[in-house]
């Protein structure tokens, strides 16, 4: 195995995050043990940041020259969904998987991946459990090659940039240049690896640390999880995905994802800053999904319901947490 041919690539879109970069990059670069080094390759497709991401990944290439770090620079900003793809481009490994900037690999985890790998060398993907979805299919660990369920075990989690590590051939046999400025172009290669069916292997343990609350803020929240996600959906449907599946999901994404984020907001004032847009939110949801009951039940009362509620309810909560402290 040399440098030119590794097993996995790993690779870090960015743009002007050289807050969160180094703790990312050292979250894989750490593991790299001379055992395994070679099999491994990091890639850092800086978006033409303006803060000091590139010497910050030249000076990792040069004071690690037996890693196998490369920088590619873009000389304009080509996007959020035009650096992903650019990473698929870029990554010579036979596997590849995208590393948000400031989420970080859980120690271990590289060697756990390259064990599945050579138990399951043929296999489509890995899903890298983040974070637990709740009202999805069972967590079991195991290899599936059901399209359907493992889009169901996926879930919303398929939003994840670093959600599923898989074969990179998958990738180039299709075109993603039309999906530029979805926001969620990986989530559409994902779908494709899953019809491809090769298989998925789900593990039981976690291997992401997520920062939570980190957005930029450079999209609408519900143009991108109410608009884009049916959309997403839709091609599900296209390219061969069963419609009960596709409406388990869709009906998952709307309770245990978008209800929560808005009752969150409305509680605390969190997350992406939408005042002005959840009303707006509330008619792209009924335009997508219909006056189904998880609308009547959880989306209308909690866009609807007047700030002293929500205010009270802040009161309240806080209180109960001091009494039970």
């Amino acid at each position: 195995m040399t440098n030119d041919t590794p097993i996995i690539s790993f690779c870090i879109p960015t743009y002007n995050r050289e807050k969160y970069l180094t703790k990312s990059i050292d979250a894989i670069v750490s593991q790299l043990t001379d055992k395994i080094k070679n099999q491994i390759e990091l890639v850092v497709s800086d978006n033409a940041s303006t803060d000091s991401t590139r010497k910050l990944v030249e000076n990792y290439i040069f004071s690690r020259p037996d890693q196998n770090i490369r920088l590619v620079s873009n000389h304009i900003n080509v996007g959020m969904d035009g650096n992903f793809l650019n990473c698929f481009k870029s990554a010579k490994g036979k596997f590849v998987c995208l590393v948000s900037d400031d989420d970080f690999l859980l120690p271990g985890s590289v060697e756990n991946i390259l064990k599945i790998l050579s138990s399951y060398p043929d296999i489509g993907g890995i899903f890298l459990n983040s974070f637990e979805m709740k009202g999805g299919a069972e967590e079991i660990e195991g290899l599936c090659h059901d399209p359907n369920e493992s889009l169901q075990r996926i879930s919303s989690r398929i939003f994840h940039l670093g959600g599923l590590l898989f074969k990179r051939e998958i990738f180039f046999q299709k075109e993603y240049e039309q999906l530029d400025g979805c926001i969620i172009v990986q989530s559409y290669v994902f779908l494709d690896v899953l019809m491809d069916k090769k298989g998925i292997y789900f593990p039981s343990k976690r291997f992401f640390e997520i920062t939570e609350n980190n957005s930029s803020g450079g999209y609408s929240f519900f143009s991108v999880f109410v608009t884009s996600y049916c959309n997403l959906m839709d091609y599900a449907l296209k390219i061969g995905f069963l419609p009960d599946a596709v409406n388990k999901v869709k009906l998952q994404h709307l309770k245990h994802f978008l209800i929560p984020f808005i009752v969150d907001f409305r509680l605390n004032n969190s997350h992406i800053n939408v005042t002005k847009h959840y009303r707006e939110g509330f008619k792209l949801i009924v335009s997508r999904y219909g006056l189904i009951p998880p609308v009547f039940w959880g989306v209308a009362p909690a866009v609807f319901a007047p700030r002293i509620f929500w205010i009270s309810v802040r009161v309240v909560v806080r209180l109960m947490r001091c009494i039970s402290h």
